[in-house]
C-alpha cells in the first residue's frame, strides 16, 4: 500500500462544554463519539461531496481529557489511518476508508 498524503492537525474540545457536566462529571472526558465525529468532520473537508465514509477499528487507548490534541491522518489509497495525540501521547486510533 503507497501513502499519498498526511494531513497534520489539531481538535479543540471545549472544556466548558455542557457534556462534561454529565460524562464523568468528577473526571471529564471527552466521549469517543466526539473524537469519531472530529475525524468525520475532518475528512468530509478533504473528501469528493458524494464519497461515503466508512470508520473502522477505532481504539480508545487512554483517556482524553477536554482540550486540544493533536492528529495525524495518513491515507494510503482509499484508506486513511487516524491517529490523536494529547500531550504527544497516542490516546486514540482507528480508520476510515471511502468510496465514490
Amino acid at each position: 500500500m503507497t501513502k499519498n498524503k498526511t494531513i497534520n492537525g489539531s481538535f479543540f474540545f471545549d472544556p466548558q462544554d455542557p457534556i462534561y457536566n454529565v460524562h464523568f462529571p468528577s473526571f471529564p472526558v471527552v466521549p469517543g463519539s466526539l473524537i469519531i465525529d472530529a475525524f468525520f468532520k475532518a475528512m468530509k473537508k478533504i473528501l469528493p461531496t458524494n464519497s461515503k465514509i466508512i470508520i473502522k477499528n477505532f481504539k480508545f487507548i487512554k483517556f482524553v481529557k477536554p482540550g486540544s490534541c493533536d492528529y495525524i491522518i495518513e491515507q494510503f489509497n482509499t484508506n486513511w489511518k487516524c491517529q490523536l495525540f494529547q500531550n504527544e501521547k497516542l490516546v486514540a486510533k482507528g480508520k476510515i476508508t471511502y468510496a465514490a
